[in-house]
């Protein structure tokens, strides 16, 4: 998730607050969400109004950059798994054969 006052740190200010937890699906990549802020114009509202106000700006600076899972088969899992051990296989011997050069070359130095 992206949020315009998100600093390089990695640190979300809206971790444990109303605003995550009203949008934990959507931050998930579940669903979408829709607020609708109910605002007054009367004097002694004028606080809550303001801070609704801001609440509802922070719920629109919320970005979420969504991936879609995908499922492997079994039988793919193995093939890869498989290809990746003939590659670790491939370096093994590639490292046993160097070290035999190594070896060899060291030898003839002392002779």
């Amino acid at each position: 998730t992206n949020t315009s006052n998100n600093n390089n740190n990695g640190f979300i200010p809206y971790r444990n607050s109303a605003l995550t937890s009203m949008l934990r699906d959507s931050l998930g990549g579940n669903c979408k969400s829709c607020f609708l802020l109910a605002v007054s114009v009367d004097r002694p509202c004028f606080e809550e109004t303001i801070s609704t106000c801001r609440f509802g700006q922070r719920c629109g600076e919320v970005r979420v950059s969504i991936v879609a899972n995908s499922e492997i088969s079994l039988g793919d899992q193995v093939k890869d798994l498989n290809q990746r051990i003939k590659a670790l296989e491939k370096q093994i011997l590639l490292g046993d054969e160097l070290r035999q050069r190594v070896e060899h070359a060291l030898r003839a130095e002392k002779v």
